[in-house]
């Protein structure tokens, strides 16, 4: 999904899209404070400090909004995941790769304001529940990579399977992390690695389980 599907007029220059940027920052802070459901047009052009009329130049309504910034993030997030799930990544151990991962997440949810707003909560409108399902499939689709890279000849509907239930781990827990105290947010941070490290490995050992008897037999 590209950022500017959505837009009523893609911008054309600089200032276009800082305004543009601007309004999408403005969003995720009005999403963060009062949630989706809540926010208004006006709020978030009060809050970017452009006016209601220049929002609309640009977006023709709140859904338009929402689904501009959930690109952007679905942007963001796959260069964190990216970073975590590269080729030399198969060389290391899937502890070590989790606790990247969880703390990559961790660190974008508290660096992407907003973003929890929309990630784990369930918007009514249509529109924002689609591109909301962008960030689930996001998080599913790599999922299945870091399944393939460590369990590699586990049959397509199992991954799908158990990356499914990993996500929902993962999305369930990461709330928790939101807590200003830095020593819970680690303690929490710890837990979901422990958490997501113990089902991964537990699907490893039944898929080698499995095989083994099926070569037995």
């Amino acid at each position: 999904m590209s950022r500017h599907s959505t837009l009523r007029r893609a911008p054309q220059q600089k200032r276009g899209q800082q305004r543009v940027d601007r309004i999408l920052d403005a969003a995720a802070q009005v999403f963060a404070d009062v949630g989706y459901e809540a926010a208004t047009t006006n709020a978030i052009a009060a809050q970017a400090q452009t006016s209601i009329g220049s929002l609309y130049q640009f977006f023709p309504n709140k859904d338009a909004i929402v689904s501009a910034l959930v690109a952007r993030y679905v942007d963001q997030l796959r260069t964190v995941y990216d970073s975590v799930l590269e080729d030399q990544a198969e060389e290391l151990s899937l502890e070590i790769t989790i606790g990247r991962l969880v703390d990559g997440l961790i660190d974008f949810h508290l660096t992407h304001t907003g973003f929890m707003a929309i990630f784990t909560r369930s918007p009514v409108s249509e529109q924002a529940k689609a591109t909301a399902e962008e960030l689930a499939y996001e998080n599913h689709a790599r999922g299945e990579q870091l399944l393939g890279m460590f369990v590699p000849n586990l049959p397509d509907k199992k991954r799908h399977l158990y990356a499914l239930i990993a996500s929902h781990i993962v999305k369930g827990l990461m709330p928790l992390s939101d807590i200003q105290d830095e020593h819970f947010r680690a303690a929490v941070a710890n837990e979901i690695k422990v958490a997501l490290l113990a089902y991964l490995e537990s699907i490893r050992e039944r898929f080698n389980e499995d095989t083994t008897s099926d070569q037995q037999e």
